[in-house]
């Protein structure tokens, strides 16, 4: 069903003054994040802190459509909280992110949710900037997963979107800058597929 997908053809919000795309069909891209961009609502910090200038890229799926997002992305930051990864998006108060940032000089795989204007955010270590990751549309949740190791993928994070209630969503890579711009944020082989279902019973 997604195989004519191309990041070409896809949409953007905020689109960065620069960006390459290469490979074949254009299937990688590297974003060069501008100053002062990021996706965050509200939460901790003050002043509110509210920012939804960060660069994604993105495709539109119908609400009841379930699909699975994977790359390989490679960051080469500059800064603190450069970060970059993978998105879905109902609109500017309801959305995720999920990817790798640098925290305080260090690499962390992590997921931002934000719901109803309210960010949340939770991280673990990594141990370089370079990461297979995928993000899974399955009804009204969104699984995130890391790959540790070839072919062994563990899940970050599960999460509740109201995505059933809007008629589409968006769904694509991200990258942001919220401090100052420097950053290369790289993606390759980005795929877009059918999503059946994965197994996290307790």
């Amino acid at each position: 069903m997604y195989s004519n997908f191309e990041l070409k053809n896809c949409n953007w919000l905020n689109k960065p003054n620069k960006v390459l795309f290469q490979g074949t069909s254009e299937s990688e891209c590297t974003i060069f994040p501008e100053s002062k961009s990021d996706f965050w609502k509200r939460t901790y910090y003050d002043p509110e802190l509210i920012h939804d200038n960060g660069h994604f890229l993105y495709t539109t799926i119908p609400n009841n459509e379930n699909v699975t997002i994977e790359s390989k992305v490679i960051i080469n930051p500059k800064n603190q909280f450069d970060h970059g990864g993978l998105m879905i998006r109902l609109d500017s108060e309801n959305w995720i992110k999920f990817g790798l940032e640098i925290v305080d000089l260090k690499p962390k795989i992590g997921a931002v949710v934000t719901k109803n204007g309210y960010s949340d955010w939770s991280t673990q270590n990594w141990n370089n900037c370079e990461y297979n990751i995928r993000l899974h549309k399955i009804a009204n949740s969104c699984v995130c997963e890391v790959e540790n190791e070839k072919d062994n993928w563990e899940f970050i994070r599960i999460s509740h979107l109201d995505i059933s209630s809007y008629k589409e969503y968006q769904i694509g890579i991200f990258a942001c800058c919220p401090t100052e711009s420097g950053a290369e944020v790289k993606f390759i082989n980005v795929n877009l597929k059918e999503c059946k279902g994965i197994d996290h019973k307790a």
